[in-house]
């Protein structure tokens, strides 16, 4: 299905730092460094999943697998699973601002707000259920054995 390619729209910028040194915690002599960044602005993810030609999973490991990505999605598009390094000083953080979602010819609007899917339908709820009935069904009995 074509779609319209927006542009990604993003500033940049440059900064200085300095190495740390992990024992002392202070600044390292000679380690002074720059990097570009991108920040701010916005981007446009085009993320397409294909199964493998030769796969054979059953449509319950399917949509098992597609409630783990949404699940992953739902983290991507609250800034909660960073891209790329330096997540630690706030680099790699990202917000959702509109999404689709498209499977088997259906095209499902996706919105979160505070870890709660807001739009999407019935086919999210499932598939994540499907992912966590694959979770219980793959885990031992959880019977306490005493010696």
């Amino acid at each position: 299905m074509p779609q319209k390619k927006l542009p990604s729209v993003l500033n940049c910028g440059s900064w200085a730092r300095v190495a740390i040194d992990p024992w002392t915690g202070g600044a390292l002599d000679q380690y002074l460094f720059s990097e570009d960044a991108h920040y701010s602005g916005w981007l446009v993810l085009d993320l397409q999943i294909r199964p493998p030609a030769a796969a054979s999973a059953d449509d319950d490991d399917q949509e098992a697998a597609l409630g783990l990505l949404i699940l992953a999605l739902r983290d991507l598009w609250e800034g909660r699973l960073p891209i790329g390094g330096e997540s630690g000083i706030g680099r790699g953080l990202l917000r959702g601002l509109d999404g689709q979602i498209s499977y088997r010819g259906q095209t499902e609007t996706l919105q979160f707000q505070d870890g709660r899917l807001l739009a999407g339908g019935t086919p999210f709820a499932a598939w994540v259920q499907a992912l966590r009935q694959a979770l219980v069904s793959g885990q031992p009995d959880q019977k306490e054995t005493r010696p």
